[in-house]
């Protein structure tokens, strides 16, 4: 399975390895070397690789080509690209591992719950962002939460800044917060991938097209009518 692109892409690609699996097959999956580190340990992918082969599932520009863009969800975009009769739409899996928890809980472990993680900003869209006060304001109106930012850009205080270096690290915090609260970007994906309850900015996309009911997630919709863009 060949899928580049933004981490949330990988990742979503990763159902199809999922069924693959299931189906007895030996799944080797195709991402940039960025990329492909959020599908280390995945339980359905036997290896990862850097170029594609014969055999390849090429679901690269699978969703943003296709005319149903804005009005299908991604993994059905996928399937139909794949060409296997997949219908059914399911909640990605990631796997974090327990050298990796031990450091997040050293991180976060100690600090009163609950711990809300906040991913303000998307990396890599300027669409896709909100403001830095607002956070600051929310944590000083709710004192007895932890909020802890897991973002790309600074989050004033009481929010805690972090000292994160790698998209690993990110994973392994996401799984020891209590709670995620994020635009649509590639950790939001990550956190419901590791089954996490969030609270998602919709920002760009359709939040119903990119995670499915199998996650818990509150939807707080853009006020704007253009949400389809990119």
């Amino acid at each position: 399975v060949h899928r580049g692109g933004a981490f949330g892409d990988v990742v979503q690609a990763s159902t199809v390895a999922d069924a693959l699996c299931e189906y007895g097959y030996d799944v080797h999956f195709i991402a940039g070397q960025a990329e492909r580190v959020c599908l280390e340990g995945h339980p359905s992918i036997a290896s990862l690789e850097r170029h594609p082969t014969a055999q390849t599932i090429e679901l690269d520009w699978a969703y943003e080509n296709s005319p149903d863009f804005a009005t299908e969800h991604i993994q059905t975009l996928f399937h139909r690209v794949s060409n296997l009769g997949l219908t059914h739409k399911r909640v990605p899996q990631l796997r974090v591992s327990e050298d990796e928890r031990a450091w997040a809980q050293s991180t976060i472990g100690s600090l009163p719950k609950p711990v809300v993680g906040i991913i303000a900003h998307a990396g890599a869209w300027p669409n896709r962002q909100t403001n830095a006060e607002d956070w600051g304001n929310v944590a000083k109106a709710i004192p007895e939460v932890t909020f802890v930012n897991l973002g790309p850009h600074p989050l004033p205080q009481p929010i805690r800044t972090l000292d994160i270096i790698g998209f690993r690290k990110v994973m392994a915090l996401i799984e020891a917060c209590d709670l995620i609260c994020s635009v649509d970007t590639g950790p939001m994906h990550v956190a419901a991938a590791l089954r996490k309850r969030m609270v998602v900015i919709e920002t760009a996309f359709r939040i119903d097209l990119r995670l499915t009911d199998g996650t818990d997630y509150l939807r707080v919709p853009a006020p704007v009518e253009c949400v389809g863009c990119m």
